[in-house]
């Protein structure tokens, strides 16, 4: 009897020590997705900030523009004030989007603008918005995927549960292409707004 209580104590403590152990090892797994994560996101908030410090520049040289179009111009400026004090990855992607249709709006609408072809530096600073844009769309596609591994290895078991006890929960701030910001991005592929 003695002998089976010990053995029966035996396989419990290596199986408490096996699921501790791979515990261990997954949880740290998860911190380093999660990592991975945050890192990218830091990346796309500095690709997206570098876009929204263009705004001032955007509107001072879209003067006549900006003075005919009120409501565009607050748009634009609310929208970068919102990327600006955005709390979370989910509230920046919003706020992106939104600031890039409305300056794509403004941009459209200051193609109309009979003083602007004559304007060199409107074309420089619509260039360097189109490549601060086009510098987002890679470090988004990172961030997706990192996004995406994070909550693949949190779905998996016994992940799943390991997740649980240590407080990872998946993500669900990654980018999704609406319709108005794929059609603003594909005006922008083929140069309606100024040189590449």
């Amino acid at each position: 009897m003695k002998k089976l209580l010990l053995s029966l104590v035996l396989v419990f403590a290596i199986a408490a020590l096996s699921i501790f152990s791979t515990y261990a090892v997954r949880r740290d797994q998860m911190a380093a997705r999660r990592a991975r994560v945050d890192h990218a996101w830091i990346k796309v908030s500095s690709a997206m900030q570098r876009r929204a410090d263009l705004v001032p520049s955007v509107l001072a040289t879209m003067r006549a523009t900006t003075a005919r179009n009120r409501s565009a111009t607050g748009d634009v400026e609310q929208a970068r004030a919102d990327l600006q004090a955005s709390p979370t990855p989910a509230a920046a992607i919003s706020a992106s989007r939104r600031l890039e249709i409305s300056v794509s709006r403004l941009y459209s609408e200051a193609q109309n603008d009979p003083d602007l072809p004559a304007n060199h530096r409107f074309f420089t600073l619509e260039e360097r918005w189109v490549m601060a844009t086009n510098r987002i769309a890679p470090e988004r596609a990172r961030f997706d995927a990192a996004v995406r591994d994070y909550n693949a290895f949190l779905s998996n078991f016994p992940n799943n549960i390991f997740a649980r006890w240590a407080s990872f929960a998946p993500l669900e701030n990654d980018f999704t292409v609406s319709s108005e910001a794929s059609t603003v991005s594909s005006r922008a592929e083929e140069g309606r707004f100024g040189p590449m």
